[in-house]
């Protein structure tokens, strides 16, 4: 009988090891664009001829539909239904690539975005719940570790994947890199240019097709399905919204949000207007924080484990603070990147840790909900931030990232005051 359940558990512990592994297949093939997205949603507005005031505006409607599409969504993953949830959410998620890559003006670009908002928000709802159904109490930041780490490495690869299609094919990269004489030989190997509203075309259908891959994967083999909700709790969104820790949380992400979505945008713009940089410089430098987020979030979730959430979360925030009060008046690109690789450092620390911390303040029948909420009011702050960044950069282009530091030392304040739970106390105990 002990050998019977001995084998009952390997299989079942193998079995958690492979959904694990599949619900991080999805997550790398829907991630690619991640990153590498902000960054070429403003070259791609500006080669449909759009202003900063239209990239501004196309954050702030992603991030209005991914409120409507959080709240809505929740209530249908508490329910058991998150296989035909995430399947809907790739479709949503394909479908908008594929209009961005027929666009021929920005006003296209808006149907595309909403339909992008609504995908990203549903399959991290579905993703975030298996990982927090196949992972146990104190293990937890090391799980969303791996999850952020999945998505990370997609982004190298769209990075990869975007930089190729910059070197060989956009005629501008092609003149700045005939500047360098050793590189004369390679370039008569490249392929003629093309028109830059064509090359992006090309690399959102590529964003397009590993998403419809990703839909493929979820059909063929789904790894776990929450258990149907039966009533059990009434007014579920009064119970989460009632619990101290989960109204710290909402505080620290609505200044994470808003930090983020003011200056990520002009991040670009600035460093071509004050470096003149171009693409290909942009994606050099970014390649030791691309390193870091896809290398580090694990093992600084495991980390997380062994601290408690709460540290963990305070120690990253004031770090990321430090940096977006230095970007403004670095003097060079280097030390740019250098900055971003201590912000690389300090996002992979601290969002595993809330993303832990966030799952293990509620009951599982809760969590779908908990998630809408806490995404929800990242997003309505981001709303009114983005536009908000673009105007401001309009009127002094340092403005967007000393507002970030603004918004970051917030949120590392409302982390160091949200209420411990009985989890975070098992978790630093259990590693001790």
């Amino acid at each position: 009988m002990n050998k019977l359940d001995t084998n009952n558990d390997a299989q079942a512990s193998t079995k958690l090891a492979r959904s694990l592994g599949w619900t991080l297949v999805i997550k790398l093939l829907i991630s690619l664009h991640v990153g590498v997205g902000d960054f070429l949603l403003p070259l791609y507005v500006q080669a449909l001829g759009g202003s900063p005031q239209v990239i501004g505006n196309l954050v702030g409607l992603g991030a209005a539909f991914g409120v409507f599409a959080r709240l809505s969504l929740s209530w249908l993953a508490d329910r058991g239904i998150i296989g035909i949830l995430l399947r809907l959410s790739l479709a949503a998620l394909a479908s908008g690539f594929a209009i961005w890559s027929f666009a021929d003006s920005s006003v296209w670009l808006m149907p595309g975005q909403a339909l992008l908002a609504i995908g990203r928000a549903g399959s991290t709802i579905c993703l975030s719940l298996l990982i927090a159904q196949l992972t146990s109490q104190g293990q937890r930041g090391s799980g969303y570790g791996r999850l952020t780490m999945a998505s990370s490495l997609a982004t190298i690869v769209g990075a990869i994947i975007a930089g190729i299609g910059f070197i060989g094919w956009d005629a501008e990269t092609r003149q700045q890199l005939q500047q360098f004489t050793w590189l004369q030989t390679s370039l008569n190997y490249l392929p003629n240019p093309i028109p830059r509203v064509e090359l992006f075309h090309g690399i959102y259908i590529v964003f397009s097709s590993s998403v419809v891959v990703a839909g493929i994967f979820s059909l063929r083999s789904w790894p776990h399905a929450i258990p149907a909700k039966r009533g059990t709790i009434q007014a579920i969104w009064r119970s989460v919204l009632r619990q101290p820790t989960i109204r710290s949380l909402l505080l620290v992400q609505s200044c994470i949000s808003a930090g983020y979505s003011a200056s990520i945008p002009m991040t670009v713009p600035l460093l071509t207007d004050r470096f003149g940089a171009s693409v290909a410089a942009v994606a050099v430098a970014y390649i030791v924080p691309g390193i870091i987020y896809a290398l580090f979030p694990a093992r600084l979730g495991r980390v997380a484990d062994r601290i408690g959430y709460r540290r963990a979360a305070k120690l990253g925030l004031g770090v990321s603070m430090l940096v977006y009060l230095a970007i403004p008046i670095s003097p060079q690109l280097a030390i740019t990147a250098a900055f971003w690789a201590f912000e690389a450092l300090a996002w992979s620390f601290y969002v595993p840790a809330l993303e832990a911390l966030l799952a293990e303040s509620v009951i599982p029948q809760q969590r779908g909900t908990a998630l809408a909420i806490y995404g929800a009011s990242g997003a309505l702050t981001a709303t009114v931030a983005a536009p908000l960044g673009a105007r401001l950069y309009s009127h002094w282009i340092a403005a967007p990232f000393l507002f970030s530091a603004l918004c970051l030392g917030m949120a590392a304040m409302f982390a160091a005051r949200t209420p411990p739970t009985n989890a975070d106390y098992a978790t630093i105990k259990s590693h001790n």
